[in-house]
């Protein structure tokens, strides 16, 4: 929750910067999260008793959605490619995601 609630404000301030400087953005950019807990919090405003110190978090990456600046989305952990920067991967599984990577500088 938190790193997706971080990443919705960086992208919210780059999207800012570069629309003063000139450039346009033709919909919202996405966010692809693996936790369906934070997209359920994205997605749907309510009260989550569990959930409480992340109102402020979860009302701005909510805002962000529902302005069009973020597209939050599930994706499932094995096709998680931020996961290459963020975990100690074994190799079975830090190969394939590292091949896929590989394949978008190509």
């Amino acid at each position: 929750m938190v790193a997706g609630c971080a990443l919705g404000n960086e992208i919210f301030w780059w999207r800012r910067f570069l629309s003063e400087i000139g450039y346009s953005f033709p919909g919202p950019t996405s966010i692809f999260i693996d936790n369906t807990g934070t997209v359920a919090l994205a997605e749907h405003a309510g009260n989550f008793e569990k959930t409480k110190h992340y109102s402020v978090r979860a009302t701005a990456l909510r805002e962000y959605q529902n302005n069009g600046v973020v597209s939050v989305q599930w994706i499932a952990t094995a096709k998680q490619l931020a996961d290459i920067m963020t975990k100690g991967l074994p190799p079975a599984k830090f190969l394939p995601i590292f091949h896929q990577i590989q394949g978008f500088l190509t």
